[in-house]
């Protein structure tokens, strides 16, 4: 069974709306995945300035709204422990960020879509008429 055959025909608005929804989610998805990265580069600073401390000085955590009192040795492995988490997700984020590319290219390949300076056109014919294609400008 062809591609074609197994996804529902849609009509020009609902393709644009579509593809503007599915740049949208990989925005998001980008947007999210630089908070991550911020986050991130906040637990390296952390984890440097903590490394030259003595293991039993003191320091503050925020925990929630509420600064909490600490050693150095007692905070180290949490922050380290935040920060390989963080990373973990940030490849996470990479990943889903790589699959909805997939997913554009092939809905773009599938419905003729070129997008050039954020305007979209359709290339391909999808109604009676073989002159029929549609064009939006970006947002």
């Amino acid at each position: 069974m062809s591609a074609e055959a197994k996804s529902p025909k849609l009509n020009q608005r609902d393709i644009v709306e579509r593809f503007n929804q599915f740049r949208l989610e990989q925005r998001n998805l980008t947007m999210k995945l630089f908070e991550f990265e911020q986050d991130f580069s906040e637990h390296e600073m952390v984890l440097s300035a903590l490394s030259k401390a003595r293991p039993d000085q003191r320091c503050f955590r925020m925990v929630g709204d509420t600064l909490v009192e600490r050693t150095v040795g007692e905070v180290l492995p949490a922050v380290q422990q935040n920060r390989d988490k963080l990373a973990k997700i940030q490849e996470e984020y990479n990943n889903k960020i790589v699959e909805k590319g997939k997913e554009i290219n092939r809905f773009k390949e599938e419905y003729g879509i070129q997008v050039k300076d954020d305007t979209l056109r359709v290339e391909r014919p999808l109604g009676k008429s073989s002159n029929e294609s549609v064009l939006v400008e970006g947002k």
